[in-house]
């Protein structure tokens, strides 16, 4: 590439925003990325030039494991999504259209439905299962909180792989397999990741993990153990919480008002606010449940719908609660009629004389307990883990750091296939429905977790293999001789260098192959061509070696054997 037809050129002055992350920068001075605003992003070449090798690296991971690479429409029927319900579940990322005859369409947000519909129309008989499919496409989710620039876009390009199987054991047997393949993708991208158990959200299944980068930049936070290494995302990790155990007291009703707020009452009682029952609406898929928790604790909406064993979408409306006839500011478990089923968590259940609100007007209850006060069958741990919870293995108080997902893999079962009409007839005439997986990694949040993980105070410094570009060729001088070398190097080797064929002042030159990472730089100049050779350094080594000119043509082959060796 030719600096002087470079589209948006290293080093540029780009306006850095508020909450925008070092990768974000470093990719947008560094002439990889442009920002359109509100999550959407342009590579620009070299971004493009990184995204491929990526994107290599990763197939032939997928390749090794037997998988085909195919490619699916951006746009899909939202009729399949209406078979699995997920157009009400996650109605608030999907951008809906609709076509000149009025079908109804949406922009992706994951591929699920449309690689089952493909297997579908492709499948003949169970000879054709296994089948493990993947892409390279794009997504679009309409995201609520952007953090980060690059590492949280809108629209973003995705590896998402799909395997279907004959069975639950060769589903199980299979899914290792991607997880190890996972671990030697990022290996290979230099990134150190920490695989954790993670939610499974609107999609089922039984299990699923995510793989995290350890990075103040990211958006996730995950619950682990420094004592036995226990790691999961906080939304499913498991604690041994605080209860609050005592004799249980007499139900005794009091006002609160603005002379004597709740805050009098519990100061005067003696009581913390962790005693306190919050009491929770959420619109569930078909329905809507209730949930109970104590105060200072989050309510995890992926353990309530896999409570339920039905998808949680959001909390309820305000208006939604009037419709109820519940006042939020005093709402309560106690008294309830039982027409919204109600979940427990334990630390409720087990915990003794509790406050909540009353369901009337500034009036709240103390010393309510679980079972005398009010019950329910549906008891379990439905809360965010925290710090200071005990870990279940081995009893050390957990600890909490910011992490940043990078891919994810979930063993999902038959639910897909299911609902979209996915069969096939095993050996013995009965009617199955294939047992399904689906791994994803995300491409431009991938590249910024590299950057994230590789920089330095010049710039980026690529892991071996990822570079846009392997040399960056400059001249010293204005001598026709020292233009002709360049040239002549350059045409060897056009694809893996960029040449500085400009007229830029020679400080803004000299910082481009450090900003953008270029691990080599072969500096040509008069007194150089009297000596016979060039000047060949490296990114981030001192040493600068002199190469004859004729054996230069040799010395960059096998620096870029040993690149693609490394890679």
């Amino acid at each position: 590439m030719r600096y002087s037809h470079l589209a948006g050129k290293p080093g540029a002055t780009v306006r850095e925003k508020a909450g925008n992350s070092t990768a974000q920068v470093l990719l947008e001075k560094g002439g990889f990325i442009r920002s359109f605003g509100g999550g959407l992003f342009s590579l620009l070449n070299p971004g493009r030039r990184v995204t491929d090798r990526i994107i290599s690296l990763i197939r032939e991971e997928m390749e090794r494991l037997g998988g085909q690479e195919v490619e699916l429409p951006f746009v899909l029927p939202l009729s399949l999504w209406k078979k699995t319900g997920r157009h009400e579940i996650v109605a608030d990322e999907l951008i809906r259209l609709s076509d000149r005859t009025g079908r109804e369409l949406l922009l992706a947000s994951s591929h699920l439905e449309g690689m089952t519909e493909l297997i579908r129309l492709t499948l003949r008989s169970s000879d054709d299962l296994p089948a493990f499919l993947f892409q390279f496409q794009r997504k679009f989710r309409d995201e609520k909180n952007l953090r980060g620039g690059i590492l949280r876009a809108k629209e973003f390009l995705m590896k998402d792989a799909y395997s279907f199987h004959r069975s639950f054991t060769e589903l199980n047997t299979f899914f290792p397999k991607v997880f190890a393949a996972y671990e030697r993708i990022f290996q290979r991208c230099g990134i150190d990741v920490i695989a954790a158990e993670s939610a499974v959200g609107s999609i089922t299944g039984d299990k699923a993990y995510e793989f995290l980068m350890l990075t103040e930049a990211g958006d996730d936070i995950l619950i682990r153990c420094p004592g036995c290494g226990y790691s999961a995302n906080r939304d499913v990790g498991i604690g041994i919480k605080n209860y609050f155990y005592a004799n249980p007291e007499p139900l005794k009703e009091f006002e609160v008002t603005e002379k004597r707020p709740l805050s009098t009452f519990m100061e005067e009682e003696n009581l913390t606010e962790s005693r306190v029952i919050k009491t929770r609406l959420y619109r569930v898929y078909e329905g809507f449940a209730l949930a109970s928790v104590l105060q200072g604790y989050e309510i995890s909406t992926e353990k309530l719908s896999r409570f339920l064993n039905k998808a949680v979408i959001r909390e309820a409306s305000s208006q939604e609660y009037k419709n109820f006839g519940f006042l939020k500011n005093f709402f309560g478990p106690v008294g309830l009629d039982g027409t919204i089923p109600l979940v427990v968590d334990d630390a409720v259940a087990w915990s003794d004389n509790l406050l909540t609100g009353a369901n009337r007007k500034n009036t709240y209850l103390s010393n309510v307990n679980f079972g005398r006060d009010f019950e329910t069958p549906l008891v379990g741990d439905i809360v965010r883990s925290k710090p200071g919870n005990r870990c279940r293995i081995c009893g050390t108080p957990l600890e909490s750091v910011r992490a940043l997902e990078l891919g994810n893999i979930f063993r999902l079962g038959d639910f897909f296939p299911r609902s979209l009409g996915l069969s096939f007839t095993d050996r013995a005439g009965r009617e199955k429905y294939p047992s399904m997986g689906s791994y994803g990694i995300g491409l431009g949040r991938l590249m910024g977790a590299i950057v994230e993980a590789h920089h330095d105070e010049k710039g980026i410094d690529w892991p071996v293999g990822l570079e846009p570009y392997v040399f960056y060729l400059s001249g010293s001088g204005k001598s026709p001789r020292v233009k002709k070398a360049l040239e002549e190097i350059y045409q060897r080797f056009p694809s893996d260098s960029l040449y500085n064929d400009s007229a830029v002042d020679e400080d803004r030159a000299s910082a481009v192959p450090d900003l953008m990472g270029i691990p080599f730089r072969i500096t040509v100049s008069a007194e150089t061509l009297e000596k016979g050779g060039v000047f060949l350094s490296r990114r981030r080594k001192e040493k600068i070696r002199f190469i004859p000119q004729d054996d230069l043509p040799e010395e960059m082959k096998k620096l870029l054997e040993q690149n693609k060796e490394a890679h």
